[in-house]
């Protein structure tokens, strides 16, 4: 009886994962200018980074995916990166009292520092990884958003500590 109770439990709840992204979806902000230039934008470069970072490690995958040419695909990729990293450092808190070019110029500073730092760190790891396509691809989302999550962890103790 009682593994029957079970049974109708588990076939009633949503999946775990779909719950999850669910309430994800729900909690995105509206689509404003405003959520476009700090959460949307950004967003998209992250995923952009996660997929560049896979496209140095196994790049005939993206080849498959994307059919734009050898360098089509990964241009792109690096430019939704630079734009990411651009906005996201753009609307931090210790460059809100810079002026709009210093903003500028500094984001953009920040994101080719940032993208071309991975970059170099991606082409000495590729050498070490073993050449199995899923490890490899395994390794590149890991690593990539690791580094997403140190930069932000980062920028949260920079602004942390600035003070208006």
């Amino acid at each position: 009886m009682d593994k029957e109770k079970a049974s109708e439990s588990s076939a009633d709840e949503p999946n775990f994962l779909v719950a999850r992204f669910r309430q994800w979806y729900q909690n995105l902000p509206p689509y404003t200018t405003v959520s476009l230039t700090r959460f949307y934008i950004p967003l998209a470069g992250a995923v952009g980074y996660c997929a560049l970072s896979v496209n140095v490690f196994v790049p005939q995958l993206l080849q498959r995916v994307i059919p734009l040419g050898s360098y089509g695909a990964g241009s792109l990729l690096l430019l939704s990166s630079h734009l990411g990293v651009g906005f996201y450092m753009f609307y931090r808190r210790h460059m809100s009292v810079l002026m709009p070019y210093q903003r500028t110029m500094y984001s953009m500073y920040s994101s080719v520092l940032f993208n071309l730092g991975s970059f170099l760190l991606w082409a000495f790891a590729r050498n070490v990884v073993p050449r199995n396509g899923v490890i490899r691809s395994c390794f590149a989302v890991s690593g990539s958003v690791t580094m997403l999550n140190l930069g932000m962890e980062y920028l949260d103790h920079v602004d942390s500590e600035f003070r208006l």
